[in-house]
């Protein structure tokens, strides 16, 4: 197997696990993923959520259209795709919880799409710490960096680290991911 497919698979892990541990908080909810790609990780979220609306700017790393990948049939409450440019078009959804993993970082102005969801109940996001500038338009190299960028919009951030797999309330010397859990 090459190393380009390992990343691969080792990304699609680290992202079913992260959609998995914030599905505690959606039960009965309508939940809102910015950066949804082609939607494998909400099937699991879907048992519990009341509704899912998945929004990407289109093909996502792999390839894949938005919501492409499975019938619909394959989701367990009313799940919805969406094509929409999000640096530039406005989020016309409401919601309960809404997801950004690992999405902040790949858009030019982030404070755009914060503004619009700031009223959010439930914001739960993940952002990469100091990920190479070539795959990312931000770059995060500290906490405080983020905590700036979050707190404008966001009271109480919830603060968990990643890295290799493993997902904890303490920080690692040096987390692979910063998640946070906000509300106001």
């Amino acid at each position: 197997m090459n190393k380009f497919r390992c990343v691969k698979k080792y990304v699609y892990s680290e992202h079913l696990m992260l959609y998995s541990w914030a599905s505690r908080f959606v039960s009965g909810k309508k939940v809102l993923d910015l950066g949804c790609g082609e939607g494998y990780c909400l099937i699991g979220v879907s048992l519990i959520a009341k509704e899912i609306v998945g929004i990407d700017m289109g093909i996502n790393e792999f390839g894949r259209n938005v919501g492409h990948t499975f019938e619909t049939n394959t989701y367990y409450c009313p799940t919805t795709f969406k094509k929409k440019n999000l640096e530039k078009e406005l989020i016309d959804e409401s919601c309960d919880v809404c997801f950004a993993f690992e999405f902040l970082e790949h858009i030019e102005n982030p404070d755009f799409v914060l503004e619009q969801i700031k009223n959010v109940p439930l914001f739960i996001f993940s952002l990469p710490h100091n990920a190479p500038a070539r795959q990312h338009k931000q770059v995060f190299i500290s906490k405080q960096q983020v905590e700036d960028l979050i707190g404008k919009y966001f009271k109480n951030i919830d603060w968990w680290y990643l890295r290799h797999g493993v997902l904890q309330k303490q920080p690692f010397t040096s987390p692979a991911r910063y998640i946070g859990i906000c509300s106001n």
